[in-house]
């Protein structure tokens, strides 16, 4: 995920000249395989419950994709920022953690 940020800005409003640049924000969510070699938890799994900490969502009509699942799991990420643990399953697979 990327963000953009500013030194000079304050709650996105900037105080100062704005120099936004963006940053890469590391994804929550593990189960996009990293090489060939490594075993893809969507397959087989596109219908299934994604469930992110306490909220759980039904697949969409065409199934989960690695980058739909990325995003719910940033936009938990961004509104659960109290400190508490969660976990990402997909099905009964695990594929993600807050203590990434």
């Amino acid at each position: 995920m990327v963000e953009y940020v500013c030194d000079s800005c304050q709650n996105q409003i900037c105080i100062d000249r704005c120099s936004r640049r963006a940053v890469v924000i590391p994804s929550k969510y593990i189960g996009r395989p990293q090489s060939e070699q490594e075993p893809d938890l969507l397959t087989g799994n596109e219908q299934s419950i994604l469930k992110v900490g306490e909220s759980v969502y039904q697949p969409p009509q065409h199934g989960w994709t690695h980058d739909l699942i990325e995003r719910y799991v940033n936009a938990y990420d961004k509104r659960h920022l109290n400190g508490d643990a969660w976990d990402v399953y997909l099905g009964s697979h695990w594929c993600g953690s807050s203590e990434i």
